[in-house]
């Protein structure tokens, strides 16, 4: 074997290690979490760590919330470190009122949330139905941790039917929106976009149960003042 022949098996050795390195690594590194920062439409840029650890890249947003007193008095901060399915990034082209916010916040309108869907949407979709309302209700909730809010987010349905005959949970439609509810509502339709309708119900229109999610994490997205 001459010297040019030994030279070409080492770079093939050397290349072959390398393509060998590339597969064994690079998965593993794709995994690692990174973090970017998102300027939020209240000028605060936002920390945000992406965990790819379980294969779907996971969001875990940092965000403080400022708590007042009755009388609108600041009593403290504190810092909220939350994980969801979709980034700001990927919500930017849903359309939202961005008065939502003046509605959920007023204590004069908003004693109850009723988050409230069709129960057949709970049947079709796999249990992303379920994530999506989640997704709202552990922000809003009392009851639901980190529940951010602390206020009282009650799951609802549109009407009673043969599968919620044994379910002790309340039918809450648009139209009782007022007195004190909020009523936000899961609608599928054409197009994702969350509105105000003229009696302050609160449309999370979704096309399908996927962008459930993703118009979910948009409505908390905005509540929390990134949107």
């Amino acid at each position: 074997m001459d010297k040019k022949q030994g030279r070409n098996i080492t770079i093939g050795i050397i290349v072959l290690v390398v393509l060998l390195l590339i597969v064994i690594f690079v998965p593993t590194l794709s995994r690692i979490s990174y973090e970017y920062s998102y300027l939020g439409a209240d000028g605060i840029e936002y920390n945000i760590s992406v965990d790819k650890h379980t294969g779907k890249p996971i969001h875990i947003v940092s965000f403080w919330i400022d708590y007042r007193t009755v009388n609108n008095v600041p009593q403290f901060r504190k810092e909220y470190k939350v994980p969801f399915e979709y980034g700001p990034e990927e919500l930017e082209g849903i359309p939202l009122d961005d008065t939502i916010n003046d509605l959920i916040f007023n204590k004069s309108k908003t004693k109850n949330i009723y988050i409230t869907r069709d129960v057949d949407l709970d049947i079709e979709s796999d249990g992303k139905m379920a994530i999506a309302i989640l997704t709202a209700q552990r922000i809003l909730s009392t009851g639901v941790e980190p529940a951010v809010f602390k206020i009282n987010t009650i799951s609802a349905l549109t009407e009673e039917n043969e599968f919620t005959q044994d379910i002790d949970i309340p039918v809450r439609t648009c139209d009782d929106s007022g007195n004190g509810r909020t009523i936000i509502l899961f609608e599928k339709g054409d197009e994702n976009q969350i509105y105000l309708t003229d009696n302050d119900c609160i449309i999370l229109e979704f096309i399908d149960y996927d962008d459930a999610i993703a118009v979910s994490t948009k409505l908390v997205y905005h509540l929390v003042g990134i949107f």
